[in-house]
């Protein structure tokens, strides 16, 4: 707990005494000369003592104490405990005083000005328990907290990051699902402008995105991307709780094992307890591989209805 030696010039008592009672208010056990030397103790031994004891040494700086020999003398004892590590100097200018009116010797300190003791004096009450007066450490932007996970997907990280925006907010990982504005990306990974055209275009050339087609700053502000099936099959297993690779095996087996090795995708998800967010991405692999084949049957939810297994499909489940 902070102990302060309040200095001070006897012309600053009645200031001396509202920050006195303010540091008590706040549990710093404060020296101040009419209250802590009592009739019959040795001035300057129990001066010594104060000092001695403190861990923040307290002087009131006014235009009275400035020129003070008393106060330079308990000033002098400080800094010498302030050098050797034993107490902080805290300065306080009062109102009106001017830093270059003050002792050569706390020149290169900062002394707040005390205007309203009130109001003011708080702040010094959190420097001496150590509390920090910044605002409390945010999450990186996602671009920078993915870096490592971009490096094992092959993309950049500001790719990455717009790419895993539309995986996690992606309801069914279809086409167009979802579909978010090139500055809402920007701002939700904290991508520049310029990174971000050129993210764009990495995804569109990868086949993960599109509608951007030959983009420039001038177009982000209307622009709205798409994400393909592909993306979903590329970037889930780096930002969400399953591997559309190792699902794509379930599946198949799945479907090996059905009645007349054929089974819609609602019918095979419901089985595994999955969602179409999770079993879509494993139909895609399945579908892109040719390990399945599929109807022609189109749901707003389900990437492909029907399913049924081929003569590659017990090869996939091998070879996977």
């Amino acid at each position: 707990m902070p102990v302060a030696f309040l200095c001070h010039a006897s012309e600053d008592k009645p200031l001396a005494r509202q920050i006195a009672t303010l540091f008590r208010a706040a549990g710093v056990e404060t020296f101040l000369d009419e209250l802590d030397i009592g009739t019959g103790d040795s001035i300057r031994q129990t001066i010594d003592a104060g000092i001695k004891a403190c861990t923040h040494f307290v002087v009131l700086l006014t235009s009275a104490s400035v020129t003070k020999p008393w106060v330079q003398f308990e000033l002098d004892a400080g800094v010498a405990g302030y050098l050797d590590d034993r107490n902080k100097l805290f300065p306080l200018r009062a109102a009106g005083l001017s830093p270059r009116d003050m002792p050569r010797t706390l020149a290169g300190l900062h002394a707040p000005e005390i205007v309203d003791v009130v109001r003011d004096l708080p702040a010094v009450i959190a420097d001496m328990y150590g509390v920090s007066r910044k605002p409390a450490l945010g999450p990186p932007p996602t671009v920078v907290a993915n870096t490592a996970a971009a490096t094992d997907s092959g993309l950049s990280p500001a790719a990455f990051a717009i790419a895993a925006q539309f995986a996690q907010r992606s309801v069914n990982a279809r086409f167009g699902d979802p579909q978010i504005a090139a500055r809402e990306l920007a701002v939700e990974g904290g991508i520049p402008d310029d990174a971000l055209v050129e993210a764009l275009d990495e995804l569109e050339g990868a086949g993960l995105v599109q509608g951007v087609p030959q983009i420039h700053l001038r177009a982000l502000a209307s622009l709205i991307v798409m994400p393909t099936p592909a993306l979903f099959v590329s970037l889930d297993r780096f930002v969400m709780p399953w591997d559309p690779r190792g699902d794509a095996r379930v599946v198949a087996a799945a479907l090996v094992n059905a009645h007349g090795g054929h089974a819609s995708s609602p019918e095979v998800s419901a089985g595994l307890g999955w969602s179409a967010r999770r079993f879509n991405p494993a139909a895609t692999i399945l579908v892109t591989q040719r390990a399945v084949d599929t109807g022609n049957e189109v749901h707003a939810e389900w990437e492909h209805v029907s399913l049924r297994s081929n003569a590659r499909t017990k090869a996939f489940i091998r070879d996977a």
